[in-house]
């Protein structure tokens, strides 16, 4: 019996999110579900990037995934994270990780 990949969902697909998001999905170790960006044709261009998932307009659209990687510019991290939590799209045992090249981890 093989294990099924870990779902994938992206927030913030730009340069950094967008290669990640493939990376772990070309890898075999995700499966990415949903894209959410400020701009839909950002979203768009990102699932086309990737190859696989789908481009979502709005956060209460996105499936439960067990792996969200927030990438939006640093300054909207904390806001995206919180927007995030109080969605109650996170389920107990999901993980949620950033990239930010100036931002710590909490």
């Amino acid at each position: 019996m093989t294990a099924r990949p870990l779902t994938l969902n992206l927030i913030g697909p730009g340069r950094a999110g967008r290669t990640l998001a493939a990376l772990l999905a070309r890898g075999g170790g995700c499966a990415l579900q949903d894209v959410l960006s400020a701009e839909q044709a950002t979203a768009e261009a990102a699932v086309a990037f990737i190859g696989s998932g789908r481009a979502v307009r709005k956060l209460p659209e996105m499936r439960p995934a067990g792996l969200w990687l927030l990438t939006p510019p640093d300054a909207a991290i904390a806001p995206v994270a919180a927007a995030l939590a109080a969605s109650g799209r996170v389920r107990a045992g999901d993980i949620v990780f950033h990239c930010s090249g100036s931002q710590p981890s909490s």
